[in-house]
């Protein structure tokens, strides 16, 4: 069996492995059988033509994006008090609340739970700021009329 790499899927792997383990993985593709090969290049080649907008994705996975301003207010802190609760940096806050960026990652999923479990954040990350701020009263209110 031949196995022949374009450049772009080099540069690729490049960026995501170190040399050893490209090496190894080359090695792996050749032992590939041959009907697993086929259909990784199928797919690589499907892949492709979606990437260009010449084929639909088969499916399409949406997810909300968490309104951090929303969240912020519901919890009645001041920008620096909630980015010391979620342990970010003032200017990451205020460019997820502008528009300029989106979390990702786990901050992502920590403001959609402190969306829908604000007490559990207070309870878990920081419990003086409750006392500070908020009462579990006001926060089970922001819950229902969100």
């Amino acid at each position: 069996m031949i196995f022949i790499e374009t450049s772009v899927f080099t540069r690729h792997l490049e960026k995501l492995m170190s040399d050893d383990e490209y090496r190894l993985l080359q090695k792996e593709l050749v032992k590939m059988k041959q009907e697993l090969f086929d259909e990784l290049l199928e797919s690589v080649r499907e892949a492709k033509s979606i990437m260009r907008g010449e084929k639909p994705p088969s499916r399409v996975f949406v997810y909300d994006e968490p309104n951090v301003k929303t969240i912020r207010r519901r919890f009645n802190l001041s920008q620096p008090k909630f980015a010391g609760l979620l342990g970010i940096s003032v200017g990451t806050l205020r460019n997820w609340e502008q528009g300029r960026r989106q979390p990702e990652g786990s901050a992502r999923v920590l403001l959609l739970v402190a969306a829908k479990y604000p007490e559990a954040i207070l309870d878990t990350v920081h419990p003086r700021i409750q006392t500070q701020s908020m009462t579990r009263r006001s926060v089970a209110r922001s819950r229902v009329a969100a």
